[in-house]
């Protein structure tokens, strides 16, 4: 019965190819049509359906005189209904997709026929605007009174349908705006009152009694299925049909419709989980795209941020912050926690100090307050607690232009810090990262007290430092305890993280000088210090006064370490190029009291101090753009130079105050005018930040090496000091032509050249514990450096057997490396350099052969057996009849595995063709030997033999 049912239904919302619809008047034709053929499959006539106990129990009301399209609508009513009571008798029933396909084309027609023409304009979303139907639906020109019969019947018929589940479905995913439409205009329409003055006058519509009082019951029954639907429906759905319904333009929505639509989305938004309702209406995919979807959480928060029903604000804040605040701290999803941030930053910023407000703001922070109250036990947060409370911060105040501001961070900042100090996860630090340097470029950063409660955990009354929480490293994050009597300070851990912090920094201009002025003034302030300690009688035993000299001097070199890493900074070096006065003050102020106390004239850290110092005013010489201006701020020093020149010891101290005092009597601190030398340009491009140009004077310089200048000559030791310290350098061009460079420098300084090139061969970066680098690119490099080898050894000529040992003993050891290229390359380089040393290797010999027969019999590469095979027919060659002589016992084996090689068919064409030329080579050899040809002449001589024979 089903299928006969279905198959009516089919024919009804079928459309054919037969019947295209490109007029409008072929839609009632085909309407006819469908509604003939439906019939005729059910077996029954029109008044059959018009008549049926099905349309009567709607009060379906149909006659002949209806148009086509009520008809229609009238048809698909019965049918539907009919295929739903029937799959309903049905036993272990399951609807087919093509019964929903059906039955979703039937709801269309009953949308599109029977709901959007009788509806006020305004009300759910025309259908001009949803389908290219409209172009071929023909405009009835209904009575007021039938539209709403129309449209209450069309409503009765989804709500009967509703009632079958899977039905339902159907009409909740794709018609449940229309629905909803229906159901407001139903229920909040205003109705015109009775007038008897008007019942005479000719109106198109007029309202009595009875009618009025029907169309109220009406309503009253019809919000009663419209909040059934609001409160029992999936929420967020709800809320996006009701924001389209309420977004419609053209003509916008009328009075009573924004009114009751503003109302129901109030009430949703105000309910337990009304915030959560609008992110899930918002954003239902899995993520949040920031860039593109910045306007929908713009929308949301601006929506959340907005009051909403009859409740005063405060009450509204303290409904809708506590939602946020319930899926800030326990909602799994970061896009939802960045949605709930922006709406806080947006209250805030509309209701600024407001408590409620601010108590969600402290609840992102609330684990890191750490209150002594509140303690009890050892464990304050375990490493799982810690990395989720620091992706909420994360979240919160570092997301762009949607987060909150950096300054409520200022109570926990030293919190943060001590987790970035000892936390071993990197995407845990990289969070950390990020929160530490939004708080450092924010405008409430501010260096003067931050850093010494940073690192030496100093009382701040805006920041919280609790002394007795420490933090442990583990595997998966940070460990937050409680210890009774209270932590160490490892000062060196924490000036080392602020260190790394300033290298990892984008913009690390702003942090690294304000860490530099700081060390600087600490700097001064200790060493004051600890020369009025020193002048004291402090009233406490020997080993005290030990442990606290030797704490104080710990932390004073532990600044001037950091402050050698800050001063080659570039971004240091610019600034103070800039605006040297940064410095000045402190260098002047030092110097006084350096030459005050006569006691630090022998201290090491003071001369330390000292050189630093003097270091710096060199540099600001050498750079500053403002001579004159800087000979003014300078003066004061002159006074302090003489002194420490006239009773200082250090020698190193005293050139360099004896260099600054001829540079400052110098005028305008130029140097005199002289024309800079090649080798002085070279230097100088050596020095530059930009590494292409650094490149550029090592090819300068090694070009010189070339031309054999007699300035770069002269000054060798200090060239190779230059191409030794850009070995270090992370950059393969850079190494390679410093590399290059120390070639050009064989014939200056051969040892030391060989010895720095070999050690650089052999050193593999990648079993280094603190470089990584490439493994691909170091064997490269390595490759590199054995051809320059063979180049400085080519180079070298007859002095080469001098070295011999060192070259031998430098490409057998690479023989052994675990990477096949660099093994084969290592083959390749001895052939060359037995060559090259015209095969006088001596003793070598052996364990040269041994190393080959070796690679031979056991490698797998066939790169290194090929460069083996190839070293041995390169010695039979070089040797020539010297071989049976140098080789002796190793002569027969050396034939025996040339022998296999070439006779083994399955062994490598390349293999079998050096195996093929070493026995041609000892088959010459042995020849010459054994059949030696006769020299056919006879020497003839006037008179006596000569002498000389």
């Amino acid at each position: 019965m089903s299928k006969t049912v279905f198959s009516a239904l089919n024919a009804l919302v079928s459309t054919h190819s037969s019947s295209p619809v490109c007029e409008n008047s072929n839609l009632g034709t085909i309407l006819n049509d469908n509604i003939s053929k439906c019939l005729e499959i059910l077996n029954l006539s029109f008044n059959d359906i018009s008549e049926s106990n099905i349309l009567s129990d709607l009060n379906f009301i149909v006659c002949e005189e209806d148009s086509v399209q009520w008809k229609f609508i009238a048809t698909i009513a019965h049918t539907l209904l009919s295929l739903v009571e029937t799959i309903k008798s049905e036993t272990d029933y399951t609807m087919s997709v093509n019964y929903k396909k059906c039955i979703k084309s039937s709801l269309q027609f009953i949308v599109s026929m029977g709901i959007l023409p009788n509806i006020i304009p305004g009300v759910g979303v025309p259908i001009e605007k949803r389908s290219e139907f409209a172009q071929f639906y023909e405009r009835e020109n209904t009575p007021i009174l039938e539209k709403y019969i129309r449209l209450k019947t069309t409503c009765d018929l989804l709500t009967a349908l509703c009632k079958e589940p899977d039905v339902k479905l159907i009409i909740f995913t794709h018609f449940l705006g229309d629905y909803l439409a229906v159901l407001f205009q139903l229920c909040y329409a205003p109705i015109m009152r009775p007038d008897i003055s008007k019942a005479n006058k000719s109106l198109e519509f007029i309202m009595n009694d009875e009618l009025y009082a029907q169309l109220q019951t009406d309503q009253s029954n019809y919000r009663i299925i419209l909040n059934t639907i609001l409160s029992k429906t999936f929420q967020p759905m709800i809320m996006k049909e009701l924001i389209i319904l309420q977004g419609c333009k053209e003509p916008d929505p009328p009075f009573f419709m924004k009114r009751e639509l503003s109302k129901a989305l109030s009430n949703i938004l105000i309910s337990k989980d009304g915030v959560l309702c609008v992110m899930r209406c918002f954003f239902d995919d899995d993520t949040i795209d920031i860039g593109n979807q910045w306007k929908q959480i713009d929308i949301a928060k601006r929506l959340i941020s907005v009051k909403h029903g009859s409740m005063s604000i405060e009450e509204y804040l303290n409904n809708i912050c506590n939602q946020i605040k319930n899926i800030i701290l326990s909602c799994n999803r970061k896009d939802y926690v960045i949605v709930a941030a922006a709406c806080v930053a947006n209250l805030n910023e509309k209701y600024p100090n407001n408590e409620v407000v601010l108590d969600v703001i402290n609840s992102t922070m609330n684990k890191f307050l750490f209150n002594d109250n509140s303690v009890i036990g050892p464990l304050l947060l375990s490493s799982s607690e810690v990395a989720k409370s620091v992706m909420i911060l994360d979240l919160c105040f570092n997301t762009p232009k949607l987060c909150l501001s950096p300054k409520y961070l200022t109570p926990i900042i030293h919190a943060i810090f001590s987790l970035r100090v000892f936390c071993p996860s990197i995407p845990m630090r990289l969070e950390l990262n990020n929160i530490l340097f939004k708080y450092f470029q924010s405008k409430c950063f501010s260096s003067d007290k931050l850093f010494d409660t940073l690192i030496f955990m100093e009382d701040n009354k805006n920041i919280i430092v609790n002394k007795n929480v420490a933090y442990e490293s583990k595997p998966d994050g940070v460990q937050v305890n409680y210890i009774e009597n209270g932590c160490n300070v490892n000062v060196g851990v924490v000036i080392n993280c602020i260190l790394e912090l300033i290298d990892e920094n984008p913009d690390k201009n702003d942090l690294s000088l304000s860490f530099y002025v700081y060390c600087l003034t600490k700097l001064l302030s200790m060493h004051s210090k600890k020369r009025n300690d020193a002048s004291k009688e402090l009233l406490i035993n020997e080993d005290e006064t030990h442990d606290l000299i030797n704490k104080s001097s710990e932390n004073l070199l532990i600044l001037l370490k950091a402050l050698e890493k800050l001063s080659t900074m570039d971004s240091i070096l610019n600034s103070l190029k800039e605006n040297p006065n940064l410095i000045v003050k402190f260098i002047i102020q030092f110097l006084n009291d350096y030459c005050v106390d006569s006691v630090d004239n022998t201290n090491i850290a003071g001369n330390e101090c000292v050189v630093i110092c003097l270091t710096l005013i060199t540099v600001l010489l050498s750079n500053s753009s403002d001579s004159d201006m800087l000979k003014l701020t300078l003066q004061p020093i002159e006074h302090p130079l003489k002194k420490i020149i006239d009773s200082n010891s250090d020698a190193a101290v005293v050139f360099l105050c004896k260099e600054i005092s001829n540079i400052m009597t110098q005028k305008g601190f130029q140097n005199p005018s002289k024309s800079k030398s090649e080798f002085d340009q070279a230097v100088i491009e050596i020095c530059d930040p930009l590494l292409p140009v650094r490149a550029h004077g090592l090819m300068h310089l090694t070009k010189l090496l070339e031309q054999k200048d007699a300035e770069t000559i002269s000054k060798k030791h200090y060239v190779q000091c230059i191409f030794e310290q850009n070995l270090k350098s992370d950059d393969s061009y850079i190494y390679l032509t410093a590399i290059n460079g120390l070639a050009a420098m064989a014939n200056l300084q051969t040892e030391e050249v060989l010895e720095v090139l070999t050690k650089e061969y052999l050193d593999d970066k990648n079993a280094s514990n603190d470089i990584t680098v490439d493994k691909e690119e170091n064997v490269q490099i390595r490759m590199k450096v054995g051809e320059v080898l063979v180049k400085v050894t080519k180079t070298l000529g007859e002095v080469a057997p001098t070295h011999k040992a060192l070259l031998l003993n430098t490409f057998l050891v690479g023989c052994k490396d675990k990477d096949d290229l660099l093994r084969a390359s290592s083959l390749s380089n001895l052939a060359e350099v037995c060559r090259v040393l015209s095969y006088k290797l001596g003793s070598v010999l052996y364990e040269l052969l041994n190393c080959i027969d070796s690679i031979i019999q056991t490698d797998k590469c066939l790169e290194c057996r090929r460069a083996s095979v190839l070293v041995i027919s390169s010695l039979l060659k070089g040797l020539g009849r010297e071989a049976l002589y140098f080789l002796r016992e190793t002569l027969l084996p050396i034939y025996k595995t040339l022998k296999k090689l070439y006779n083994n068919e399955a062994e490598d064409s390349a293999v079998r063709l050096h195996a093929q030329i070493g026995l041609e080579e000892l088959n010459s050899i042995v020849r010459g030997v054994l059949f030696s040809p006769i020299k056919m002449e006879k020497q003839i001589f006037v008179l006596d033999k000569p002498n000389f024979l």
